[in-house]
């Protein structure tokens, strides 16, 4: 935002001041009424618009916001912050090509403008042209080095090109900008390179600071309502369409009981209008768009519906509304599925997990108060049909003889050190491939040259394309072994290999984003192919690989499992959900602070950190 004074005089400089003040004390709503008053007065005032349009994209406010900028625009064409927020609100709606015309339009016209240039790489990455991407980034650093927001995306587009040059002393800034306080790495871009608990807690509590800062400080305790017959539960997600959280928790949805729970559905994300939307909207009692609504709207309507439990789906991942949780919208508010780790807030009461993911002892790891499921925590969609038969291999480009190995996690998740001990499995499997997600343009490449570098015939690596979800059910039949990585492990993809019945290879870490492929194992009764180290995970994979025994034993007893554990099903989830909220509002209403708890298989409640449920096999 903008207080310059050139050409701005007496009254209409000092009430600008003041609004800036405001806005930058993150007091919004004072803010907003600041600026438009002063646009009744001063109507062409151009940094007054771009303020207002900055203030109502904070707030949530797209159209409004659109329209403040266009209208500084239309003052002062040229105009910097104007052109800059005009390119975030088209990017939030998922209309890239207009951002990135903005943003070039501003970065020719102010080539240093560092923060224009972070989101020119943003918008260039999300349309899939990421070289263009790392250069934006890098020219984002080399004008301002010390721009962590900059630090961030270079090293997530890095990762996501599997291009390692130079990433060790990036990575190393980014833990300093941590340490240092200031809240400005999201800890989601820490998941696939930090192997710490506590540091990726210090990188929440930090960041969540920050959003509640932005909307001048955590609010006040939602009040109590009067009780009522049923316990009122809201889901907030940007995901509510066809996506990963949503593919998994549909069923969930569907199975709450309508007698005990009324259930509402608060989307927040664009309004994709796919079959997956059209299941949800039928699944919660009540469906609710609040996309264009700014923080304090949202969270007045959620208060008028008297939720009395709000659960965020979307943690601290890309689309997410902190903000709103941050006001304390709700009595009780719960961090589950869509972030694997700890939100870092005060204004968060507790997160749901599990043995595996949260073993006793982590509970120094969370801000949160710890909910432990019985089996694992994560949701699945026992409605949808097995896998159809698979495809020929001749038709997935694989050799119609030898060992497939498999990994379709994203790009951003394979480690230098992860894809070392997988060209160790190729030669020690002669005849083997790896098949892996053709996750962009610039990944397959370099990991074929890393490949050749190994001494790996470079041909051994097979690339898939993204299919539809039951044509790529049925090709993943085809893998013989899906290897995990590692720290940011399958979650959704390990599903998926699991309901396929292909085993998966994992190595648990001291990180919820490292246990999840362990908690999905253990839940089945299967806990064999978790490993502890990577030589513990090499020898195993070998192993696998060349006992065709072993590991047809191992897969017949993942498809005998799925149908006895209720790991594939969102009934039982639900059920184990219901019981742990009806415990969580309990004790709010006898007036007890949240602590931590187990729930059983049967609906059973354990108050205390190391109560109840044995984790199977994996523990601490």
């Amino acid at each position: 935002m903008t207080d310059r004074s050139d050409g701005i005089v007496g009254a209409t400089a000092a009430l600008l001041a003041r609004a800036v003040a405001r806005h930058r004390e993150g007091d919004l709503d004072s803010a907003a009424r600041l600026y438009e008053n002063l646009l009744r007065d001063v109507p062409d005032l151009a940094d007054g618009w771009a303020n207002l349009g900055m203030l109502r994209r904070q707030l949530g406010r797209l159209d409004d916001a659109e329209r403040s900028c266009r209208r500084a625009l239309a003052i002062d064409g040229g105009h910097a912050n104007a052109l800059n927020n005009l390119g975030i609100v088209l990017a939030a709606r998922g209309r890239y090509p207009e951002a990135i015309a903005a943003y070039r339009a501003v970065t020719a016209r102010h080539p240093r403008f560092h923060e224009a240039w972070c989101n020119l790489g943003l918008s260039l990455s999300a349309a899939g042209q990421p070289g263009e991407a790392g250069r934006a980034f890098a020219t984002a650093l080399k004008i301002a080095p010390d721009y962590t927001e900059a630090l961030v995306q270079f090293v997530f587009h890095k990762l996501q090109c599997c291009d390692w040059d130079d990433l060790d002393g990036a990575i190393g800034g980014l833990s300093a900008a941590v340490a240092s306080g200031a809240g400005t790495v999201n800890p989601f871009a820490l998941l696939p390179v930090c192997r710490d608990p506590r540091e990726l807690l210090r990188a929440a509590r930090g960041f969540s600071a920050r959003i509640a800062r932005s909307v001048g400080g955590v609010g006040p305790p939602t009040p109590t309502r009067s009780a009522g017959v049923k316990i009122r539960i809201g889901y907030v997600s940007s995901d509510f369409h066809r996506h990963a959280v949503s593919t998994l928790a549909a069923e969930l949805f569907e199975a709450h009981d309508g007698d005990r729970f009324e259930v509402t559905g608060y989307s927040h994300g664009p309004d994709i209008e796919d079959a997956m939307r059209g299941r949800l909207r039928g699944a919660f009692a009540w469906f609710v768009d609040i996309a264009g609504m700014g923080a304090a709207e949202a969270v007045d309507t959620i208060r008028r519906d008297g939720i009395d439990i709000l659960v965020d789906l979307n943690g601290h991942t890309r689309g997410a509304r902190t903000e709103l949780f941050a006001r304390r919208a709700a009595p009780i508010q719960v961090n589950y599925l869509g972030y694997p780790g700890t939100m870092g807030a005060d204004f968060v009461d507790y997160v749901v997990a599990d043995h595996v993911v949260a073993p006793p002892g982590a509970e120094a790891d969370y801000s949160e108060k710890i909910v432990r499921l019985a089996g694992s925590y994560q949701p699945n969609d026992g409605a949808r049909p097995l896998p159809s038969d698979p495809p020929p291999r001749s038709g997935l480009g694989l050799p119609e003889t030898g060992f497939v190995f498999c990994c379709f996690n994203q790009a951003f998740k394979i480690t230098p050190d992860m894809l070392d001990t997988w060209f160790r499995l190729l030669r020690d499997v002669p005849g083997s491939v790896l098949w892996l997600l053709a996750f962009n343009a610039e990944a397959p490449v370099r990991l074929r040259a890393l490949a050749k570098a190994a001494g790996i015939d470079p041909s051994r690596l097979v690339f898939a394309p993204n299919l539809p979800a039951d044509r790529h059910l049925a090709r993943l039949q085809r893998a013989d072994l899906v290897l995990d990585t590692h720290p940011y492990g399958a979650h959704t993809t390990a599903s998926d290999a699991l309901w396929a019945g292909v085993s998966v290879l994992t190595m648990a870490g001291a990180t919820f984003q490292s246990r999840v492929a362990a908690s999905l194992l253990t839940a089945l009764g299967v806990g064999e192919p978790v490993t502890r180290s990577l030589p513990e995970y090499h020898a195993l994979g070998r192993s696998l690989a060349t006992d065709r025994g072993k590991l047809e034993d191992v897969r017949r007893r993942i498809v005998a499992a799925r149908s006895t554990s209720d790991l594939f099903s969102g009934r039982a989830m639900a059920r184990k959900l219901e019981a742990a909220y009806a415990f969580m509002w309990r004790r709010h209403c006898a007036g007890q602070a949240p602590d931590h708890f187990t729930v059983d298989r049967d609906g059973r409640v354990a108050v205390g950190s190391g109560s109840g449920i044995g984790s199977g096999g994996v523990g601490s």
